[in-house]
């Protein structure tokens, strides 16, 4: 079952309710596991749901990688988990934790969002499967949701199975007030709102406000901005924070009448931070769903949502800004939410989620076999085989992780294996970061404030002056493991790197921009939301340039200030293959992003894209092999596939398929011009 329903609106407690009941009645303990994406929602979940457990006599339990509450006097009702601490438990067949999995008869997942098209999705499907094995029956298994475009392909790809899905959606009407305005650093013309302006404005309309921003970066800037502007309380949050610092935050924005919290995505979920007043965004975010998902962090007790949409003007290194871009992205995201128009996110052929489960499936066992895996999961993912099962043990063989054993046709561990295991690599598929703890020195007192990267934190020495969480801080310490650092009361600082990438755009959302172009801003206006002179001349301005001729055709190509400028819309991975396609077959340099690519010269785009094929896409990705690992996060044990398997994996994330056809459409539609 998938419950759809609006954030804050009681999915959680629609859910557990009555499968408490359930476990009442059945006399079986622990009888409900409940997943969530990250362990700070985990913790505030036993928050709300201790007390309510209690009053049953009856516990609720934690597993995580910083909390481990399950063994007690009395075995829990409920279990609270993450998809990699699930991984753990399932791993082991000795521990507490284990066995109890034996007992568990329902399964709830919650933000089951998060996991659709990723590899932690695929993991936790596996694991859904695996669970069922464990305990030897199928379990009821329930997703929660507040944003999904096909509830019934996200249910099949996470449950394993094509049986009826039943999908209770919920639909409440919320206003949505929207206002986008373009905003400086520093007043500098009468276009645009200084940042304090800006930011004093909504604190004065709304007295509480949550501010996201899509980097760290520019979250540690705009909170040391704020914190000198205003005079209300200036906090901060983002993962790479201390969990304790975090939680400190959490509590204070939560218990504050006036305030600002700065923050990622880490907010988007339902951490408790009481009612917010107002939500802001300083710079629009790459998708549909995080749009949404910040948006329904504010006014749960009211029937409208604000929301305060910044286009900068400025980078926090002081390189001019893109405002323009970020108004277009703006007015595409809310045309796309009034449409109704969500992102859909197949799953990709993850091939190192594949290569993950055999080495947990060894470590459970002592031993693994392809026959292992179809058994443990099933129905196992459609481009799993044999034979690619047997690639990837034979090079995990190749690395000294396996041995084989022709006789038996078995694989087993090494001691390389379990150093494998030791440095926590087997559970997770998230891209990880080699990171070391910077601490901050009070006199008589240190307390650890965020983990940085090793590559940055290696190149500081003492007396550099880093924004460090928020703050202006000089490093008075640098050794192998760590930095100890010393608030400054100002100065200039430099910008912590944390070589982070941001999530492609998807084609939808570029789409998206193509129809609001086509209709004109009163797509927009017409729905109460309201633009600054800047960002309207933003919007107005593409909608007189492309409109009319995105009325007739969905691509453009064109002469336009200097260059040549191909409208495509495609998102930023298709566009990222046309675009390299194009140098390399031209020789022409350009530039893309996910609605247009812009050369430096004239190239027939129809002649070029003649005989495209998902071959001659393959070959490219190929060539240009290092440039897209780059430009897309693989987890570490990525690197133990056999190499034709990790060029399967690639190929899949990117669609190569869809984005020939796709460019077959273009050559088609330019060359009906010519």
């Amino acid at each position: 079952m998938l419950l759809v329903a609006p954030t804050g609106g009681g999915k959680t407690e629609a859910a557990v309710a009555p499968s408490l009941e359930l476990a009442l009645e059945a006399r079986v303990l622990p009888y409900v596991l409940y997943v969530a994406p990250t362990r700070a929602l985990i913790n505030d979940l036993e928050k709300r749901l201790r007390e309510p457990v209690r009053k049953l006599g009856q516990r609720v339990a934690v597993q995580h990688g910083e909390r481990r509450t399950i063994e007690g006097a009395t075995p829990p009702i409920l279990i609270l988990t993450t998809p990699e601490s699930l991984e753990v438990m399932l791993s082991s067949s000795s521990t507490y934790g284990a066995r109890s999995l034996k007992n568990i008869r329902s399964i709830i997942i919650d933000e089951i969002h998060e996991y659709q098209g990723t590899r932690r999705g695929l993991q936790l499907s596996l694991l859904i499967r695996k669970l069922e094995y464990h305990a030897s029956r199928r379990v009821q298994k329930i997703g929660l949701s507040a944003t999904v475009a096909d509830p019934v392909e996200l249910a099949h790809d996470m449950f394993g199975d094509h049986s009826s899905v039943r999908v209770l959606t919920v639909e409440t009407a919320r206003n949505l007030e929207a206002h986008i305005s373009v905003v400086g650093a520093e007043q500098n013309d009468s276009s645009s709102q200084s940042l304090s302006q800006w930011a004093d404005e909504i604190v004065s309309a709304h007295d509480k406000v949550l501010v996201f921003c899509n980097t760290r970066q520019e979250c540690d800037w705009l909170c040391w901005q704020l914190s000198k502007s205003l005079n209300v309380p200036t906090f901060l949050h983002y993962s790479s924070l201390d969990k304790d610092y975090r939680r400190t935050v959490e509590k204070r924005f939560a218990e504050s009448r006036r305030a600002v919290c700065v923050a990622t995505s880490t907010l988007e979920l339902g951490i408790d931070i009481g009612d917010v007043g107002a939500v802001a965004m300083w710079g629009a975010p790459q998708s549909v769903s995080s749009f949404l998902q910040r948006i329904g962090r504010g006014n749960r007790r009211s029937h409208t949502q604000r929301v305060h949409c910044a286009c900068p003007s400025t980078h926090p290194d002081g390189r001019p800004g893109n405002p323009s871009e970020d108004a277009l992205r703006y007015g595409a995201l809310l045309y796309a939410v009034f449409s109704g128009s969500l992102e859909r996110d197949p799953m990709a052929s993850f091939f190192s989620v594949i290569l993950q489960q055999l080495l947990t499936i060894c470590l459970r066992y002592g031993k693994v076999a392809p026959d292992a895996f179809f058994a443990l999961v099933n129905p196992a993912p459609s481009f799993v085989t044999e034979r690619t099962l047997r690639a990837m043990l034979d090079t995990l063989r190749a690395r000294g992780l396996l041995e084989y054993n022709a006789v038996r046709d078995l694989w087993y561990p090494t001691s390389r294996f379990r150093a494998l295991v030791s440095r926590g690599l087997l559970w997770s598929n998230l891209v990880q970061n080699d990171e070391m703890t910077v601490e901050s020195e009070r006199p008589g007192a240190k307390q650890t404030i965020l983990d940085v990267p090793k590559k940055f934190g290696r190149s500081l020495r003492v007396g550099d002056v880093v924004l460090f969480a928020g703050k202006p801080r000089v490093v008075v310490w640098s050794g192998a493991t760590g930095l100890r650092v010393r608030e400054l009361n100002d100065g200039n600082a430099v910008l912590a790197e944390f070589y982070s990438l941001l999530e492609p755009q998807p084609r939808s959302l570029a789409e998206s921009l193509r129809e609001l172009l086509r209709r004109g801003l009163g797509e927009l206006t017409s729905k109460g939301v309201v633009l600054d002179d800047a960002s309207m001349r933003a919007i107005e301005g593409a909608t007189a340039s492309l409109g009319v001729v995105l009325r007739e055709k969905d691509f453009v190509y064109r002469y336009e200030h200097g260059s040549h400028v191909l409208y495509t819309f495609g998102g930023t991975t298709y566009n990222w293959l046309l675009s390299d396609s194009i140098a390399l077959l031209s020789g022409v340099q350009n530039q893309s992003d996910a609605w247009k690519i812009r050369l430096s010269r004239y190239v027939s785009i129809e002649k070029l894209l003649n005989g495209v094929t998902v071959n001659r896409l393959k070959k490219l990705i190929s060539q240009q092999w290092s440039e897209y690992l780059r430009r897309i996060s693989v987890p570490p044990l990525f690197n133990f596939l056999p190499a034709e398997l990790q060029h399967e994996e690639i190929t899949s994330v990117l669609d190569v398929e869809g984005a020939t056809e796709w460019m077959k459409s273009i050559a088609q539609s330019l060359g009906a011009e010519s």
